[in-house]
């Protein structure tokens, strides 16, 4: 099967842009924050990390809460974003609730 110059052009751009774009989402390197203690307690929920693996590193703590009459809809709710070594505190309003899920309640933390 003979292949024309369009066709071979084609084949050969499209796999330019493919490793281009592969490339590009593996790019961004992974981000490292370890020694992180979360904590939940009452409506509240907080995090701490003490080490990075860049000092601009930043972590915040959130909380799923709802309300009685939501049907179920979870908010969530986040702390504020702060650096290495300070603590993130996340809270559920006064008229809502933790959200549990399988017997726990819904809270984590992200960094950035």
């Amino acid at each position: 099967m003979k292949l024309t110059i369009r066709k071979k052009l084609t084949a050969v751009a499209l796999a330019g842009a493919l490793a281009v774009g592969m490339s590009i989402g593996a790019a961004a390197p992974a981000m490292a924050l370890t020694n992180c203690t979360l904590a939940q307690w009452q409506k509240f929920a907080q995090v701490t990390c003490s080490q990075s693996s860049s000092p601009r590193t930043q972590v915040r703590a959130a909380i799923g809460c709802t309300r009685w009459y939501s049907g179920g809809y979870i908010w969530t709710r986040y702390g504020s974003w702060v650096g290495v070594g300070a603590t993130s505190q996340a809270a559920c309003s006064a008229t809502e609730t933790p959200a549990v899920l399988n017997g726990r309640v819904v809270h984590w933390y992200e960094g950035r």
